[in-house]
């Protein structure tokens, strides 16, 4: 499926799906307060919001570029036949 924009920057794979995650997270986030704003008639972009939703976004960057480096989980038995369900531009290792 090709997408309406296409934004090209100069990072590894590794870069990119930082950047893939942190920008699901927050359209996740914005989407779900537009929707509890309009069911529960509360303010839409609240300080709160802003708060918890920076934190999330800080937490993702911190696991992927502190966590993840510093721990990876793998199999025994046979590391070099990776059977996967995720698509190869998120199999990391």
């Amino acid at each position: 499926m090709n997408s309406i924009f296409e934004l090209k920057l100069d990072l590894d794979n590794y870069g990119i799906i930082v950047i893939n995650d942190f920008f699901r997270m927050l359209t996740i986030q914005v989407f779900s307060q537009f929707m509890y704003s309009c069911m529960n008639n509360v303010e839409f972009l609240s300080s709160g919001f802003i708060e918890n939703t920076s934190y999330i976004l800080m937490s993702i960057i911190f696991y992927w570029l502190v966590f993840n480096k510093a721990l990876f989980v793998t199999n025994t038995s046979n590391k070099d036949n990776y059977d996967s369900t995720l698509p190869q531009y998120l199999r990391i290792r």
